[in-house]
């Protein structure tokens, strides 16, 4: 796996965002890409603003890939709080959060 510029990791996250509808994968909320500015330099920021953010369903520390078939859209916060878990057991316990 070849790692990916600026550029490109932009245009994966753009298409995702597209399939996604602008919204984030995980909790629904629109997301904001306007708020990526501040990812790096204020991570409350991004989080109240829902910066979008790409997501791999299998996480890259776990060799997932950077394709869209392994990427989706999440609001900073959603990425954040999920880590490194499996996207399915975050998505069963914020459903059982919700549920409770």
């Amino acid at each position: 796996m070849y790692p990916f510029t600026s550029a490109k990791r932009r245009r994966l996250l753009l298409i995702v965002l597209g399939r996604e509808n602008g919204k984030c994968f995980y909790c629904d909320v629109p997301v904001s890409m306007s708020a990526r500015q501040f990812l790096n330099s204020d991570a409350k920021r991004a989080r109240e603003l829902n910066a979008a953010t790409l997501d791999h369903l299998i996480p890259a520390s776990r060799r997932g890939e950077d394709t869209p078939e392994n990427t989706v859209c999440a609001c900073f916060g959603c990425n954040m709080d999920r880590g490194d878990r499996p996207a399915i057991d975050f998505l069963y316990e914020k459903q059982a959060s919700i549920a409770a």
